[in-house]
């Protein structure tokens, strides 16, 4: 919105950092009192950074695509409003710096010299363009992504060679496929991730192709190339001295006896290891191929234990642990703010970068490469261990209402209350017969499990009868009709007795009021920053 404002957009840029300037990393203690610092301890006022990048732009475009398809069932409004968002971006930033950079490394991402957002373009551009074709459906989308030659052109090779695209992002760029080329996937690089839900949310089925005008030809031809782009990518990215062959696009090669797939970086070998790791996992779930299951396994026992030093690197799991990662959050060894430091507290799932297995263990945390933790470390666990959850059972079903009530609370108004065994967004209809006649309807901003509506403009001495509609975060739609027979309530004054209100804890943020009614009833606390000004409830 700022970007917007400022007239960025126009100029096919946005802000894109917040941070600290040449005091990266100078203070060291919990994180929520650096406001309390300095501005070289990364304290007030922390700068913004506008030129922004391709890849950067593609980012923020496909996460608030991501985010705005999603977020539809909780909050249609807001929803949209990060959609219009990717798309302003994708148009209008995005797509002028790809054009003007996609042969380049260096993308004017820099911020002072910190994490500079440099590197491949095509990935990122693909993720906007596949997750605004995945969220609006817009062909538009799709032809960028695979088919525009301004972006891409692969038609030289695309016939003999089947993990080449005919155009758009996904094509051959400056010599290079559509894989991360060697380096493990990682905030650089995402082209896994895009071949991942091109196929598993594009691509699963025929008639799931066909919402996205695919033809069931188009189709196959599609996922034959996503899965030989995989397995591209495996051969580009895995180094070791034993060799699984996999298909005619790549074999596999691993270190032995722990059939690692990546140690050829020595900064958070963990996380770089798994990010190998996770392509084999996505590949897995697309093809089914058992060999890929294993070598991840393998990957996995690794940083949980099954390694020389019978240690789980995943901080808070397993009987032993490294006690000194590089987290100021938890470990206050690096402690330099004054005043009395801090108690080591277990960072509880946090990914310690860990050592190959032919290098000295290191429990220091000055000894960052080896004992850092980042969420995008801990983040690598996260896609397998959803691949290997037990699957629920389908949900086919909206939400299931109880304890459905309606209570007048004033003379032309009532409140609607229910409970529900999932989060919904809940729609009330009602009218004064049960015939469906003359209904009306008030519906939820946001989704809840549970909740409650005020209905006004009724009339004194009236009967209403309603019902509830609700939506869960499947689409699953419910009715609850009282099986036929509608609820109903009658508007008459009840005069209920409030008695009782205390208002306690109280705090910077925030009151709690209690209260005993004479019987049982909605109640609506209305309040606001002045007697005349009761504008929250």
């Amino acid at each position: 919105k700022a970007s917007k404002a400022d007239g960025l957009i126009a100029q096919a840029d946005m802000y894109h950092s917040v941070g600290v300037a040449d005091g990266d990393h100078a203070y060291w203690d919990v994180p929520e009192k650096q406001d309390a610092q300095d501005f070289s301890k990364g304290g007030p006022d922390r700068p913004v950074a506008k030129q922004i990048g391709a890849n950067v732009a593609g980012m923020f475009t496909a996460a608030l695509a991501n985010v705005g398809y999603a977020w539809q069932v909780f909050d249609a409004d807001y929803a949209d409003s990060l959609i219009a968002a990717a798309k302003d971006i994708y148009q209008n930033v995005m797509k002028p710096a790809f054009v003007s950079q996609r042969f380049t490394t260096d993308n004017n991402n820099y911020y002072n010299n910190y994490y500079t957002g440099q590197g491949r373009l095509d990935d990122d551009a693909a993720a906007a363009a596949l997750s605004l074709w995945y969220a609006t459906k817009d062909s538009m989308y799709a032809y960028d992504l695979y088919k525009n030659k301004e972006f891409g052109d692969g038609t030289a090779n695309y016939e003999n060679n089947l993990y080449q695209f005919q155009g758009g992002f996904m094509a051959s760029h400056s010599s290079l496929l559509f894989t991360q080329g060697g380096w493990a996937t990682d905030y650089q690089n995402i082209h896994a991730h895009v071949l991942f839900f091109f196929s598993k949310l594009i691509l699963p089925t025929v008639a799931k192709a066909q919402e996205y005008n695919i033809s069931s030809k188009e189709r196959d031809d599609l996922l034959m190339r996503n899965i030989n782009t995989f397995y591209r990518m495996l051969d580009d990215a895995t180094s070791g001295d034993s060799v699984v062959q996999t298909n005619q696009y790549g074999q596999i090669t691993t270190e032995k006896p722990y059939g690692l797939v990546w140690t050829s970086f020595d900064w958070g070998v963990n996380r770089y290891n798994l990010g190998v790791a996770n392509a084999f996992f996505m590949l897995y779930e697309i093809t089914g191929e058992k060999i890929l299951l294993n070598v991840s396994l393998d990957n996995i026992y690794y940083s949980m234990g099954a390694n020389p030093w019978d240690i789980s690197f995943l901080m808070g799991a397993g009987e032993k642990n490294l006690n000194h990662p590089h987290n100021r959050s938890s470990n206050p060894d690096g402690y330099n703010a004054g005043g009395m430091p801090y108690e080591y507290k277990c960072p509880k799932g946090a990914l310690m970068g860990g050592r190959a297995p032919h290098l000295t263990l290191l429990d220091d945390w000055e000894k960052y490469t080896a004992t850092e933790t980042c969420i995008d470390f801990s983040a690598q666990l996260l896609m397998p261990a959803q691949s290997l959850a037990e699957p629920l059972p389908i949900d086919l079903e909206g939400p299931l209402f109880s304890n459905v009530m309606g209570t007048p609370i004033s003379d032309t108004s009532a409140m609607i209350s229910w409970d529900a065994n999932e989060v919904a967004l809940v729609t009330v209809f009602y009218s004064t017969t049960n015939d469906g006649l003359n209904v009306k309807s008030v519906q939820q901003n946001t989704a809840s499990k549970g909740g409650s509506l005020e209905i006004t403009g009724l009339t004194p001495g009236t009967t209403y009868y309603f019902y509830l509609e609700g939506m869960d975060t499947k689409r699953n739609i419910s009715k609850d009709d009282n099986h036929g027979y509608w609820y109903s309530f009658t508007m008459t004054s009840q005069n209920i007795l409030l008695t009782d209100i205390t208002i306690c804890q109280v705090d910077n943020r925030s009151a709690k009021i209690y209260w005993w009614s004479s019987s049982r009833a909605n109640t609506t606390v209305r309040y606001g920053t002045s007697e005349t000004a009761l504008t929250e409830t």
